[in-house]
C-alpha cells in the first residue's frame, strides 16, 4: 500500500470508531430506564446509589423515591428524551407516560452513575437527600452542572 492509501484507511478507521463509540449510548440509557420501571421489587435496592450503606429508614425513603417511576403495567415504558453527561454522572431526561404520584406523565430527570450495566440512580434534579453527603467537590460540581442543564432546557417545558 502506498502512504496516501494508508492515511486514508487510518482516517476511515478513526472515523468509524468515533461513530461506533458515540459519547452517550442511548440504548444503554434505555436499558437503565427499563430496569427502573420493570425490575422485580427485590432488585430495586441494587438500582439505588448508597442504598446498602443507608439506615433502614433512609432505605425506605430511597425506595419510595423510585416508586413513581415504576410502570403500572408491563406494556408501558419510559423513553429517552435526551441525555447529558458531566464528570462521572449522566442525566437521562425520561418521558414518563404514566402519572407520577400527584404529577401527570411528562419529563423526568434521572441522574445516574456507574459503569455500563451497573448504573445506579443518584437522584432526580439533585442527589436524594439521604445520599447527598456522599458528593462533594468535583462530583457536586458535575451534579450541579446537570441540574442547571435540566432547568435551562426542560424544567420550564415540563
Amino acid at each position: 500500500m502506498r502512504f496516501r492509501e494508508i492515511v486514508i484507511l487510518l482516517g476511515a478507521v478513526v472515523l468509524m470508531s468515533f461513530v461506533a463509540c458515540s459519547p452517550i449510548d442511548t440504548k444503554t440509557m434505555q436499558t437503565v430506564l427499563d430496569k427502573v420501571s420493570h425490575t422485580q421489587e427485590a432488585e430495586l435496592p441494587t438500582l439505588l446509589y448508597g442504598y446498602s450503606k443507608s439506615s433502614p429508614a433512609a432505605q425506605k425513603v430511597l425506595l419510595a423515591m423510585l416508586q413513581p417511576l415504576r410502570a403500572p403495567s408491563k406494556d408501558q415504558n419510559m423513553s429517552v428524551e435526551a441525555v447529558q453527561r458531566s464528570g462521572r454522572f449522566t442525566m437521562i431526561v425520561a418521558r414518563v407516560p404514566w402519572r407520577r404520584g400527584s404529577q401527570p406523565g411528562g419529563l423526568q430527570p434521572i441522574i445516574i452513575c456507574g459503569e455500563t450495566g451497573h448504573e445506579q440512580v443518584v437522584g432526580y434534579v439533585l442527589p436524594f437527600d439521604d445520599i447527598a453527603n456522599d458528593f462533594a467537590g468535583a462530583d457536586m460540581g458535575s451534579i450541579m452542572e446537570l441540574s442547571h442543564w435540566w432547568i435551562q432546557n426542560y424544567a420550564r417545558r415540563n
